[in-house]
């Protein structure tokens, strides 16, 4: 009987535990991942890629945002190639959109899915923001991406920032995420 009844408490010790892990806003602090851009992993919603951390990053952030909060998500390469022929180039994009971020804002959406399907196209480069983006961040540049969510009125408010930088390392082929409830 013993034995049962601490089995039930570690299992449910054990579900708070992975629950909250998630519960960064609540918590005050920031959570931080790798994730792939491959093609084939986002368009499978694959466990790792950007589209899966992305989503839950935006799905266990917006639960326990509160109205005085905005959620800051920031997608930067994990690692930069060390050979382009645009380095120098790049490197003076980043220290002009460093000092005047490319701005897209904003925009509202219902819901976390229709917030990501536009992370997503954008960061790809489609529609017309993206392809704007990708026309200002040319050549070899890799744009690294801030996103800002609030709430209002049961949508979601983004506003996305944009800075050029240097190329990334496609053979690494992934980005770091990092996320945090800041105040507004």
């Amino acid at each position: 009987m013993k034995i049962h009844y601490y089995l039930i408490v570690v299992l449910l010790l054990t579900n708070f535990a992975q629950a909250d892990d998630l519960d960064f806003c609540a918590k005050g602090t920031e959570v931080k991942t790798l994730a792939t851009a491959s093609s084939w992993a986002n368009l499978r919603n694959n466990k790792g890629s950007l589209k899966y951390e992305t989503t839950q990053i935006l799905t266990s952030g917006l639960k326990s945002l509160t109205e005085h909060q905005k959620l800051l998500i920031k997608s930067t390469p994990n690692k930069l190639r060390k050979d382009s022929n645009d380095k120098q180039y790049c490197q003076n994009k980043f220290d002009q959109t460093s000092k005047s971020p490319l701005k897209y804002s904003p925009k509202l959406f219902d819901n976390v899915g229709e917030l990501n399907e536009w992370i997503g196209d954008f960061s790809q480069g489609d529609g017309e923001e993206g392809s704007k983006m990708y026309s200002a961040c040319d050549r070899d540049c890799s744009p690294r991406y801030q996103y800002s969510i609030t709430t209002a009125d049961g949508k979601l408010k983004l506003n996305a920032e944009v800075i050029c930088g240097l190329p990334r390392d496609k053979d690494d082929n992934q980005y770091s995420l990092v996320a945090q409830c800041v105040s507004k």
